[in-house]
């Protein structure tokens, strides 16, 4: 119920909020559904707090949430079409695969299915 009047208050707000602070209308509709959904994991705390406590704190969120997002994209690099392997496994014999397969690092080969494994 706590969720539902902190929507009703405070949407229309953190709406225009967001898309002032975001890259673009999607991502402004994804910080304020985000916000709501920390809401909800907060009702307890939330619920303590005054009126104005609780819209600083859906700010304060929902700030919080954009910095971070834009601290990930810093990291993140696009990947270009030509960039991407292409790997056909009909391209490669059995032996070829067995081959593969044995350069790579062992704890991964362990964690590969037996099934994969048994296909090549």
């Amino acid at each position: 119920m706590l969720v539902e009047a902190l929507y009703e208050k405070h949407n229309e707000e953190l709406a225009r909020f967001a898309r002032s602070i975001a890259s673009n209308e999607k991502e402004a509709e994804d910080l304020v559904q985000d916000t709501f959904l920390k809401a909800l994991t907060h009702l307890h705390s939330l619920s303590k707090l005054t009126d104005y406590q609780q819209r600083a704190w859906l700010f304060k969120v929902l700030r919080n949430l954009r910095f971070d997002r834009f601290r990930k994209q810093r990291f993140e690099v696009p990947m270009k079409e030509q960039d991407e392997p292409i790997i056909d496994s009909d391209d490669y014999t059995a032996v070829e695969m067995e081959e593969l397969l044995q350069t790579l690092p062992a704890d991964l080969v362990r964690s590969l299915p037996k099934d994969a494994k048994a296909m090549y």
